[in-house]
């Protein structure tokens, strides 16, 4: 079979649950099939329409790896500046010669970012099978649901869901990020500041109330449209847990796909070790970026709200480089970001992992990791893998939040002892081979 997929890019350029299984996917078709994996790379600093498929060589991957110049730009959640870049025309001569030369069977989208529409187009010609899995929501905005649809888009504050209202870097700025030299460069202390700034801005931009000119809401209305548009090229969408399935019906109530949770290659099943708890120091931990969406600052202010009647506990973060003054407390220790070699080790330090979330995540790999440790998760009603969690691990709410951490921290031995052997009973996704299959044959066929 001729397997074409389409990602953000590969790691470690590209970082993420998303580059990670669309990889680790790749990896295995390629035992059994022809595999191509294609992703939005270089922007000219000029106009122009015209699209290359450039052959990129790497003995570290089994598989064919070529680069789209000339993308549509490509924000990664950025939030965007002026619509009109978004959905600008593109030539399909070297569309219709690349997909001519592969011939695809199946097209597997991973994301729709950076991806003209001439694409699909095409390859709906060709008879080509396309399937997206929703790692993400971009491309959907809950403003085009309303009666009023433009007038909204006036406005840049959205839901956390929503990856295009709030104000992004420019188009400079985006083909700078595309180029060669910025992958190299970014994890250097001078880009990670400036990373770390922009990222500041943009969480202070979403709640921005300055409304913008109608002549730009009309191009963002043209811009959802054509996101919307590209959408209905798709014959079948992999839901990567029930609260993505849920998202997309909002938008197309009769869309084809079904529900399997993902996974990735470098998991072990670690339920079985000795993880000892103390009365006196229960560890809780958080990973993810320290922000609203998700659920950073409703924990901390949880957290502190239970410090006022428990003091046996500490708190571990990870995930993120932001400052915040709850790291200044004694009991709470920022860990930053670390490799995926090193969470395994996070994960042991951590009796119990909250993610309290209020974006719809679409899945993440935090809880199953954690739970593939045998650490108990307790998770929002909005985080995508509570499909792997009993329902009683479940919350929603802040409230709901500090009642469960308080009924934990007052026999924290005997609960956690009986949330670990429900942790071990469960019936995970821990197998990228029976996952693969999975999709093979849910989707491939």
């Amino acid at each position: 079979m001729r397997i074409l997929q389409y990602t953000t890019g590969l790691p470690p350029v590209r970082r993420g649950g998303l580059p990670a299984y669309s990889t680790d996917l790749s990896r295995y078709l390629s035992k059994s099939n022809e595999v191509t994996v294609v992703y939005p790379g270089r922007m000219p600093f000029y106009n122009t329409e015209k699209v290359k498929f450039n052959r990129r060589n790497s003995k570290k991957y089994p598989f064919k790896i070529f680069e789209m110049w000339n993308p549509l730009p490509v924000s990664l959640g950025y939030g965007i500046d002026k619509a009109a870049p978004y959905y600008k025309k593109r030539g399909t001569q070297a569309i219709v010669a690349f997909l001519s030369d592969i011939n695809p069977d199946v097209i597997h989208l991973h994301t729709i970012i950076g991806l003209p529409i001439e694409f699909l187009e095409v390859a709906r010609k060709m008879k080509s099978k396309i399937i997206y899995t929703t790692h993400d929501y971009f491309g959907l905005c809950p403003k085009m649901l309303a009666n009023n649809s433009i007038e909204e888009l006036r406005k840049k504050s959205c839901s956390y869901e929503c990856m295009l209202c709030k104000r992004g870097p420019n188009l400079a700025k985006l083909k700078l990020m595309q180029t060669d030299l910025y992958s190299k460069l970014k994890d250097g202390a001078l880009l990670k500041k400036i990373r770390q700034e922009q990222k500041g801005k943009i969480s202070i931009d979403v709640s921005d109330d300055l409304l913008l000119p109608q002549e730009e809401a009309i191009s963002r209305y043209n811009q959802r449209k054509y996101y919307l548009d590209m959408f209905s090229l798709i014959d079948q969408f992999h839901f990567n847990s029930y609260v993505t399935k849920e998202y997309f019906e909002h938008f197309s109530p009769d869309i084809n796909g079904t529900v399997i949770n993902i996974t990735h290659s470098g998991l072990t099943d670690n339920r079985e070790s000795n993880h000892s708890v103390s009365n006196e120091n229960v560890r809780i931990g958080f990973v993810g970026t320290y922000d609203s969406r998700k659920g950073f600052f409703v924990f901390c202010r949880a957290i502190k709200k239970i410090r006022e009647s428990f003091t046996n506990f500490s708190t571990v973060f990870y995930g993120d480089v932001t400052k915040n003054e709850i790291f200044d407390e004694p009991w709470a220790k920022n860990n930053g970001v670390v490799s995926a070699a090193d969470m395994k080790d996070a994960y042991k330090k951590m009796d119990i992992l909250v993610l309290p979330s209020l974006w719809k995540e679409t899945f993440g790999f935090v809880v199953l990791e954690a739970l593939s440790s045998g650490i108990p998760c307790l998770v929002s009603n909005n985080v995508g893998a509570k499909d792997l969690v009993p329902s009683e691990w479940i919350f929603s709410g802040e409230q709901e939040l500090i009642y469960k951490v308080e009924k934990i921290l007052k026999d924290p031995q005997n609960i956690l002892a009986e949330m670990k052997k429900s942790v071990q009973k469960l019936n995970l996704p821990l197998s990228f081979d029976e996952h693969a299959q999975k999709i093979i044959e849910e989707f491939y066929h």
